[in-house]
């Protein structure tokens, strides 16, 4: 019905509404996965796992260039990551609006009929 389905998306909505990061990206995977967004993530972990790398391996410090391009990389696949996500949080806040406005004119077109 109307009503559980826009209890769903309101559910969902709330859950995702308090989360953000590495949490949030996690919730987006099984809840609303997007080709996009897991791409960049997907970038994003192997970025962050080769900067790992360098540093751990001690050949390179903190200031060698390949580590400050990497770093910058890893900032800015972060970067757009977030935007990515705060994207979808807009779109299941507006298909809860829709689904909450098209639940409330079902209800109010039922109690016409009464």
């Amino acid at each position: 019905s109307a009503r559980v389905e826009m209890r769903v998306r309101k559910a969902r909505l709330d859950h995702l509404e308090g989360l953000e990061g590495d949490v949030l990206m996690e919730a987006f995977t099984y809840i609303e996965p997007d080709p996009t967004l897991l791409g960049i993530h997907e970038q994003l972990m192997d970025s962050r796992e080769s900067l790992r790398q360098m540093i751990n391996n001690g050949a390179m410090d903190d200031n060698h260039p390949d580590v400050l391009r990497l770093k910058r990389k890893v900032e800015e696949l972060r970067r757009q990551r977030d935007v990515a996500m705060e994207k979808l949080k807009t779109w299941l806040r507006t298909d809860y609006e829709v689904s909450r406005q098209k639940c409330e004119a079902l209800e109010d077109a039922l109690k016409s009929t009464k």
